[in-house]
């Protein structure tokens, strides 16, 4: 069972769902692309899109709730441009609640027999050990693996990452995949085999 979100979370995942919100449009994504080169009045903006100024200021008023852009310039004439730091920020953040949730949910159904097994090690998606008997360590080796990518590397400080959201002993775990196979390691680089 995957892990209860937060408020916090749960926040982030709205920010989240404005900002593919605002940048799903085509009028917005060609605001965008304007704003990248120059800053712009949204009289500007209104021209070089051909749509009319009332249009403009709805699209421009939801990349602003995005925290996409930012108004620079004097009252009388202000002038709209990319907030890129804040850009940055979203889609890191973005890229890591994506990251998480994946990480949390199994690739894979276990078998029949391996859900027997996962029942006893696993409980609320975190492994409370390592079983000792190779056959069990096998089923639970191979959930674990799951929460890697097939064809990425990974640096260690991520790899331990990963694998403590999962269990405390993080270095046991990442030795017994590397020992087992289901991990190799070169260059302070880790994939799946």
């Amino acid at each position: 069972m995957p892990p209860k979100a937060s408020d916090a979370d749960d926040d982030e995942l709205a920010a989240d769902f404005r900002l593919l919100g605002a940048i799903t449009n085509p009028t917005r994504l060609k605001i965008l692309g304007l704003l990248y080169t120059r800053r712009r009045s949204t009289v500007e903006l209104a021209r070089e899109t051909g749509e009319k100024l009332s249009v403009v200021g709805r699209h421009i008023a939801k990349l602003r709730e995005a925290g996409l852009l930012v108004d620079q310039g004097r009252t009388d004439r202000s002038e709209i441009c990319i907030d890129e730091p804040a850009i940055t920020a979203r889609l890191t953040a973005f890229q890591a609640a994506v990251r998480r949730l994946t990480n949390t949910i199994p690739r894979k159904r276990p078998r029949s027999g391996d859900a027997r097994v996962l029942s006893s090690f696993v409980k609320d998606g975190r492994l409370i050990s390592i079983p000792a008997v190779l056959a069990k360590k096998r089923v639970v080796l191979r959930w674990v693996v799951e929460r890697f990518e097939e064809t990425r590397r990974y640096p260690e400080r991520e790899v331990n990452k990963i694998l403590g959201a999962v269990h405390p002993d993080f270095a046991s775990l990442r030795r017994e995949l590397i020992d087992h196979g289901y991990m190799r390691r070169a260059e302070g680089h880790y994939w799946r085999t």
